[in-house]
């Protein structure tokens, strides 16, 4: 490309810059956009059919981040929405492709989170209601023993409605030769009113390795509870006895091809929780991550984004690590 053009280009970006703009400035908010795009263009024609504008910027001396401008895009687009106490539940309702929802969306698929989530770790803005991705078990078993740490669950259906109907529904979505006296067994639980005797068997924990490493070494193990709901008990309730979340006992098993984002089915892979709660949980694992870490002080605004990134992902893990199951079976 002639030097004349990318000067052309390179002075009037950083006259932009000067003027208190910048290159993440939206696009075609920026002064030199119809310039610059016209040469792309130009440029592709010329025989160079995968040019682009961050090409562009290289050209011109300039380091152009398309990780860090899409957050930045998604910043933008969230404002909007937002109420004075920044809640931004309204873009929930945007149905758009491409809209505000999809960008939160796939951002926070890529960080293994869930929107409500994201929003915490990365941004300023806030759902009122959150829904987080978990292992249903595991985060089930820890509202029993908050709520019932004898096990007695006799008034469970009076007393707390919502924790019964989700033991109900672990039980609708679990195999059909699965009762609720297995379930009560997987979690230590009995009710003083019912005839029913907990039923007591032990899992052979190597019969049950046998069995996954068999059936799927070396494959996927997305959507097991719908691929194979029997052996997704099992597993729950070998994880459960060593005081681990299905995803900490599977780690441990050679050969696996392991996703914690595809290992739950769909139907249990969500769960609604307390927001407030849910953030404070993951502003206190943040603050525990800076402090162990002791990162250094960025030195521009994209290096505080990757920054803030990894912090969060750090998080993450040491929530994740810490939702193990304490029930002995």
């Amino acid at each position: 490309m002639n030097k004349d053009i990318i000067e052309k280009i390179k002075q009037k970006i950083q006259e932009h810059i000067d003027e208190g703009g910048s290159i993440y400035t939206p696009r075609r908010q920026s002064p030199y956009y119809n310039t610059m795009r016209y040469y792309v263009l130009k440029f592709r024609e010329s025989g160079h059919p995968n040019f682009s504008m961050e090409d562009m910027y290289q050209l011109c001396g300039f380091k152009y981040d398309k990780e860090y401008a899409r957050y930045l895009d998604l910043l933008n687009s969230l404002k909007p929405f937002a109420d004075e106490n920044n809640y931004v539940d309204e873009a929930k309702k945007q149905r758009s492709k491409g809209g505000v929802k999809t960008k939160l969306n796939q951002l926070a698929h890529e960080l293994s989170c869930s929107p409500s989530d994201y929003l915490v770790l990365m941004t300023d803005y806030r759902y009122q209601n959150a829904i987080i991705q978990t292992d249903y078990v595991s985060q089930l078993q820890q509202e029993l023993l908050e709520k019932y740490p004898d096990g007695n669950i006799s008034n469970i259906r009076r007393e707390n409605p919502g924790l019964y109907f989700k033991l109900q529904h672990l039980y609708r979505y679990s195999p059909e030769e699965v009762g609720m006296a297995d379930i009560n067994s997987l979690f230590n639980l009995y009710n003083k009113r019912s005839l029913n005797i907990p039923y007591s068997e032990v899992l052979d924990e190597q019969a049950v390795i046998d069995e996954l490493v068999s059936k799927y070494q070396g494959k996927s193990l997305a959507n097991l509870t719908q691929k194979d709901h029997t052996l997704y008990y099992k597993i729950s309730k070998c994880a459960a006895s060593k005081n681990q979340t299905v995803q900490q006992w599977l780690k441990n098993i050679p050969g696996l091809v392991l996703d914690s984002r595809q290992i739950q089915a769909v139907r249990l892979s969500h769960t609604k929780v307390d927001a407030k709660k849910r953030e404070q949980e993951l502003h206190d694992a943040m603050n525990s991550v800076r402090q162990e870490y002791k990162f250094p002080t960025p030195e521009n605004k994209c290096e505080e984004y990757y920054q803030r990134k990894r912090i969060a992902q750090l998080a993450l893990e040491k929530i994740n690590e810490n939702t193990s199951s304490i029930f002995s079976l």
